[in-house]
């Protein structure tokens, strides 16, 4: 028997029909390719070559993303009894769409339900991210690469990969790049990296609602001119970002711990987390920057000392920070 909808659900379903990017949903058009300086002497025949193999990997990505959100719903039906898991049940929904310009976001219906939406392009791009991140701690990771033979592959070589993906995304909203892929080792560090990343972004949202930051009609726009449902923004108060950081990260916590994640995992991928958004300057103007918000979490769920640690590698960056075992937040 097929299990019916949400109320949330179907609330987020016209969200996506409505907001997601047409070109994103379908084929990306030869003339927006041309725009960009790497294709722009591509024959048409040439692009539409890369066009099928970008829409592979968006269809391969597809399916990895239905996967990771239906895991994370399973862990987000744990929640401890103050999140109140029929709440969530019924009032919250969350999933993925295509877009170009916003990497997250939250929106209410007129009848109290919620839709939390992630940037499909921005999760690949994570994906990538780390794929060359962990290619180039140690080159011996790499078991295939689409480029060139991966005994050719340099720590130079994967920055300007890093760089080419980071300006597709930024041009076209999607990280259009070399394909690395890893040996199953590094493969299981990536995913488990790419959870953390991933859930933080969500758990962040989801620290906007239990903070009650979507109950201020000050904090909210209207999602668009044929809808009664409301978006939240914020361009003004830096704390309502920092306070959903907070909840949302004492959340990701409580949730890892009840299912057993490695928690010494959180602190080593949240750092290279901020070094990549900080790096290549993909956090959101509306957000503080994100080394201040990690301090700003590290103050409250770690000790004094990994605090400083930290603090202090961000103030001298060409020292390596030392990281141990016992790095665990207080949850």
């Amino acid at each position: 028997m097929k299990r019916s909808l949400s109320k949330a659900q179907e609330f987020l379903n016209k969200v996506k029909e409505n907001y997601e990017k047409p070109f994103m949903g379908g084929r990306p058009s030869v003339e927006l390719f041309k725009k960009l300086p790497k294709y722009e002497n591509y024959t048409d025949d040439k692009i539409n070559k890369v066009i099928d193999e970008l829409i592979h990997q968006k269809n391969e990505y597809n399916s990895s993303m239905a996967v990771s959100l239906r895991t994370k719903h399973e862990l987000f039906s744990k929640f401890m009894p103050e999140f109140h898991n029929k709440f969530y049940n019924e009032k919250i929904a969350i999933g993925s769409l295509y877009h170009g310009n916003i990497n997250a976001f939250c929106i209410k219906s007129s009848d109290g339900l919620y839709a939390i939406l992630l940037n499909e392009g921005l999760m690949l791009l994570f994906n990538k991210l780390l794929s060359y991140y962990f290619a180039q701690t140690s080159l011996y990771n790499v078991s295939y690469c689409d480029r060139l033979p991966k005994e050719k592959l340099s720590i130079r070589i994967i920055n300007e990969f890093i760089n080419e993906t980071i300006t597709n995304f930024r041009s076209i909203g999607v990280p259009f790049g070399p394909v690395i892929l890893l040996q199953k080792e590094g493969q299981v560090q990536l995913e488990k990296w790419l959870y953390v990343w991933e859930s933080f972004v969500i758990f962040h949202e989801l620290g906007h609602i239990f903070n009650g930051d979507l109950e201020n009609k000050n904090n909210l726009l209207p999602f668009s001119s044929s809808s009664s449902a409301c978006q939240f923004t914020n361009n003004s108060s830096k704390e309502l970002e920092f306070n959903a950081d907070v909840k949302g990260f004492g959340l990701m916590c409580k949730v890892f711990k009840e299912n057993n994640f490695q928690l010494r995992l959180l602190l080593p991928a949240m750092i290279e987390f901020t070094e990549f958004l900080n790096l290549y300057e993909l956090n959101s103007i509306n957000h503080p920057p994100f080394k201040n918000r990690l301090l700003k979490i590290l103050k409250l769920y770690y000790s004094e000392e990994i605090y400083n640690r930290v603090f202090n590698y961000y103030m001298n960056p060409k020292e390596k920070i030392k990281l141990s075992l016992t790095d665990l937040p207080n949850c």
